[in-house]
């Protein structure tokens, strides 16, 4: 992240976004858990970044993935359908 703040929009699409979605992505569910939820905290960033920096509306579906997540993770509650809880 610290490397994102001091890239140009068109070095950090090119450079830190790809490298991002690589290593911190919800996606591939390889982490659970806290890890998960760090990982969905990262994948807001990013998408959220390239979204702005590239105009692509693309990227915000990786935003509502990591939103996804984290709401799953919020147990009792459901996303779809009667709340239990």
């Amino acid at each position: 992240m610290l490397l994102a703040k001091h890239l140009t929009g068109s070095e950090l699409i090119k450079q830190f976004i790809p490298y991002a979605m690589k290593t911190t992505n919800t996606y591939a569910y390889t982490q659970t858990g806290a890890n998960l939820a760090d990982f969905a905290s990262v994948q807001i960033l990013w998408s959220v970044s390239a979204w702005k920096n590239s105009g692509q509306g693309s990227y915000l579906l990786y935003l509502r993935a990591a939103a996804d997540v984290l709401s799953g993770l919020c147990q009792p509650v459901e996303r779809e359908g009667k709340e239990h809880g």
